[in-house]
């Protein structure tokens, strides 16, 4: 059985942190002090008290942002979640957070396909019932490929 530690990278959790941390301090100053219309693109007009409802929105999305990068950072730093391959399946967790697990037969696994978005891959186990994802950004690149390519091997074992 091969064991791969499964949670968010800590650096990149920490950059989005101070990232969208700016963005909120920066919308909470413009929706505090500035109070004129604003001009979207050139042609999406919000009157003053469009805009500053506009302005407050940001900066609360951007709150939100800092508080979901916490929470990742919690996980990167003291979460304990893993990828486990044995021989008959993959184990992996429930969730992004929890420390439920769910296992997949390599038997039971009817397509992998590989995905990306943006420069993120993300390997898709299909199975009758349903669809599991393991994303790259939780594992390091040189473990994702060698995940990816076990699984396969798995899979073609298991097959009749």
């Amino acid at each position: 059985m091969q064991s791969y530690d499964y949670k968010p990278n800590a650096g990149m959790m920490a950059l989005g942190i101070v990232f969208f941390g700016a963005c909120a301090v920066y919308g909470y100053v413009d929706a505090t002090t500035e109070h004129r219309a604003l001009l979207i693109n050139g042609f999406i007009y919000l009157a003053p008290d469009q805009a500053t409802i506009f302005r407050w929105v940001i900066a609360g999305l951007s709150l939100a942002f800092v508080l979901a990068g916490l929470l990742g950072l919690v996980q990167a730093v003291v979460g304990n979640q893993k990828l486990r391959l044995t021989d008959e399946a993959v184990v992996m967790p429930k969730s992004a957070f929890g420390s439920a697990t769910v296992t997949i037969p390599y038997r039971d696994i009817t397509s992998l396909s590989l995905t990306a978005v943006r420069r993120q891959r993300f390997l898709r186990l299909k199975t009758a019932g349903k669809t599991y994802t393991i994303a790259e950004g939780r594992l390091n690149r040189q473990t994702f490929e060698t995940v990816c390519r076990l699984i396969a091997e798995g899979r073609e074992r298991a097959r009749p």
